[in-house]
């Protein structure tokens, strides 16, 4: 009965080789590179990190966190930490403060996908907020120093709450005022992928055009440019900002209860899968939920939502 669980354990282990190893996760960890030397010095072989570390792995955990809750003994419990583990080294290895909790969160959900304590809940969040600080001390203490505020909880701040909250607050004055210059079709073009995008617009100058997160905060900081086409920074602009620009000030209500009926129809989707025994198609979904549609929620970029890469990853 624990068969699928410890098969996971294996292919948990060698992905956390590959990525270590294979693609140089160890010197993102120990800070000797940064995420983008990792991301542009693979290739080809690029997308494969990304379905390995942001859909394939996290996956397998929760996919090994249902199977858990059907089976509850100590020996799978061992098993499923050990995956949850690798998950975690996976994904923080692709240098990203939250990347290592994104990729243990469908897991964590699966686990709890009947309800959580108030007190677990709690636990949980002091550890998220500490795996926070630290990543971003670990991988952010240059963009900080170079800020000029050397500030960690500070910087952490910022980024959570402002820059999140600016693109809504741009776009939505600009909208008043007759004055928005996002030009959206053009960002649609990122479900190619940059590496793909760069090499069909030689245009490196306006990279920034064929992005929505990248459009939206060149247009706010118009003299970060070269950081922004760089990959080196950008602004969470989230479906809200979106919604804004396709179809102006009154679409994110609409937009907002059709996420709402979709987020519950992928739900109960999950819950049918459960009680009928489909636990390889309810972890892809819970996945699905967690790391496109939220992703999307938060960050923006409709593309995204089927990706080549999510629908090779999740498919």
């Amino acid at each position: 009965p624990h068969a699928p669980i410890a098969h996971l354990v294996g292919i948990s282990l060698v992905s956390v080789l590959v990525v270590l190893i294979g693609f140089d996760g160890l010197s993102v960890l120990a800070g000797t590179i940064d995420k983008e030397q990792m991301r542009s010095t693979h290739g080809l072989a690029g997308p494969l990190l990304a379905i390995l570390t942001k859909y394939l792995q996290p996956a397998f955990f929760a996919y090994a966190a249902f199977r858990y809750r059907a089976m509850g003994s100590r020996q799978a419990r061992n098993s499923l930490w050990f995956i949850g583990l690798c998950t975690l080294v996976c994904g923080a290895a692709l240098g990203g403060k939250a990347s290592g909790l994104i990729a243990i969160l469908p897991g964590l959900i699966a686990l709890y996908w009947s309800g959580v304590s108030v007190t677990r809940f709690a636990f949980f969040t002091v550890l998220v907020l500490l795996f926070l600080v630290g990543a971003a001390w670990l991988f952010d203490r240059d963009l900080i120093e170079a800020e000029g505020s050397g500030d960690l909880l500070s910087y952490l701040v910022y980024r959570a709450f402002v820059l999140s909250s600016e693109g809504a607050l741009y776009v939505g004055s600009s909208l008043l005022n007759g004055q928005l210059d996002i030009r959206y079709a053009p960002t649609l073009l990122e479900w190619f992928g940059k590496s793909v995008v760069v090499r069909l617009i030689d245009d490196p100058a306006n990279l920034h055009l064929y992005g929505f997160s990248t459009a939206v905060t060149a247009n706010i900081y118009p003299d970060l440019i070269d950081r922004i086409n760089s990959g080196e920074w950008n602004i969470t602009p989230t479906a809200f900002v979106e919604f804004l620009v396709m179809g102006g000030l009154f679409a994110p209500a609409a937009g907002g209860l059709a996420c709402g009926a979709i987020a519950a129809g992928l739900m109960n989707r999950v819950d049918a899968n459960l009680r009928e025994g489909a636990t390889r198609s309810a972890a892809l979904i819970t996945s699905y939920i967690v790391l496109v549609y939220l992703g999307w929620i938060s960050s923006g970029g409709v593309a995204n939502l089927v990706h080549p890469i999510v629908l090779l990853g999740l498919g």
